[in-house]
């Protein structure tokens, strides 16, 4: 029987197994601990890149996925305005982010609602 490695290198976890030909898992494992492999500005600087990646994926959604535009909007708003985006899009060093999501990140953080909106059309 062959038997396969497979590995998932996450932004906050490490996840690793065995699996058969036949699909079925024999070994399955979790590390948690990147703090402990990685240095600190540099794990927290791949948090802040996956925190950010999900801040962007919600905003996609209420673009995308709500069909009344003002409340997408307000809700767009609502997401640019906290306190703990505003604070990790201040902390996080885009420069070598692609140009659209350094032009996404610094929407966000002067919470121009309009302008993401036609950017992630744009995209879209």
């Amino acid at each position: 029987m062959k038997k396969y490695i497979s590995i998932d290198i996450g932004g906050t976890a490490i996840k690793y197994g065995i699996v058969s030909e036949n699909a079925e898992v024999l070994l399955k494992k979790e590390m948690k601990e990147l703090d402990q492999i990685f240095e600190p500005d540099i794990y927290r600087q791949r948090l802040y890149k996956s925190y950010l990646g999900r801040v962007r994926r919600c905003i996609a959604q209420e673009v995308f996925m709500n069909p009344e535009r003002q409340v997408a909007r307000k809700n767009i708003r609502r997401i640019c305005s906290s306190p703990i985006v505003q604070d990790v899009i201040k902390k996080y060093d885009s420069h070598n982010l692609h140009w659209t999501k350094q032009l996404t990140n610094r929407l966000i953080q002067h919470k121009w609602t309009s302008a993401l909106i036609i950017v992630f059309r744009l995209k879209g």
